[in-house]
């Protein structure tokens, strides 16, 4: 793990970082009850909504990433088919589920917020699983090791988990770093555990320097939206939440101008202020210096 997300990380681990990383819901928002989860099931309607997600909506069933069970829902209001959005009629068989590296998907085109917040439900949902830890960036190589994981935390992926680095699909062009097949056998190898990709999709994102990861093929065959219908207009994934260029040499130029210039500034400001001190004190011993001539002459 890189020092800079070490640092951000345990940030948001104190208190302090708590009060700066806010729960985005509003202050009115109404808490999903956890009790209509079976230890068993994963219930998809208690995911964070995003009106450009495709994890689930009302009146249909959620994609069967695994095989759909029958959820312990009330016939009220509570229920995902009477509207409601607390208890969804079906549910993931948790130990599928939480299996999965790239469930997420779907979510992919929802906001950072939204994401984050998504990430956060699956790591709840799914504490403990190898699905829901940071991803293993040391099977890589050195030549891009460091580079693709300060690259993907600085897009926004800042949990380093499999489902925001495999949904982003983006190599950061790190891969152009290593020369010998080697290298890129390991690249190779490391994409297809991660992302769980096939050989020659893992080879195709190694030559292209991108990939696209869907939904985990469906249990029943059909298919499985990726998280694009819908949303025309709309760029696929959030959009990078910091800077991704480094300032130019103009930028850099200003700044140490604009530094040097500071400091100048600030020393004439010392030197005028010591120098006016210097000239009262020296003054001051002149006029005691007279006045006590002046007492011994009148004496």
């Amino acid at each position: 793990m890189s020092p800079r997300r070490m640092a951000v990380l345990t940030l948001m681990s104190t208190p302090l970082g708590l009060q700066l990383w806010p729960d985005p819901a509003p202050v009115n928002a109404v808490l999903l009850p956890r009790q209509t989860n079976t230890p068993d099931l994963i219930d998809p309607v208690t995911m964070p909504y995003c009106t450009w997600s495709n994890c689930w909506h009302f009146g249909s069933d959620p994609p069967d990433l695994c095989p759909l069970l029958d959820g312990p829902c009330p016939d009220n209001d509570d229920n995902s088919e009477n509207g409601g959005r607390v208890c969804g009629t079906k549910q993931y068989a948790r130990d599928c589920y939480c299996s999965l590296k790239t469930s997420l998907s779907c979510a992919w085109s929802c906001s950072w917020s939204d994401w984050w917040d998504t990430e956060d439900w699956f790591a709840d949902r799914c504490a403990g699983s190898p699905a829901a830890q940071p991803l293993d960036f040391s099977p890589l190589p050195n030549c891009a090791r460091d580079c693709i994981d300060d690259a993907s935390f600085a897009y926004g992926c800042i949990t380093g988990s499999t489902n925001c680095f495999c949904a982003n699909g983006d190599l950061f062009e790190c891969q152009n770093a290593c020369s010998s097949e080697a290298e890129w056998v390991k690249i190779q190898e490391w994409l297809e555990d991660a992302c769980e990709m096939e050989p020659d999709a893992a080879r195709a994102a190694l030559e292209e320097g991108t990939f696209t990861i869907g939904l985990p093929a469906p249990t029943s065959g059909t298919a499985v939206p990726t998280g694009t219908e819908g949303a025309e207009g709309r760029d696929f994934g959030p959009r990078p939440p910091l800077a991704a260029e480094p300032p130019t040499w103009d930028e850099i130029t200003m700044f140490v101008i604009l530094g040097i210039t500071v400091l100048a500034s600030l020393g004439f400001l010392v030197f005028t202020s010591l120098a006016s001190r210097k000239r009262r004190t020296t003054e001051n011993n002149v006029m005691s210096q007279a006045d006590v001539s002046l007492v011994k002459t009148v004496g």
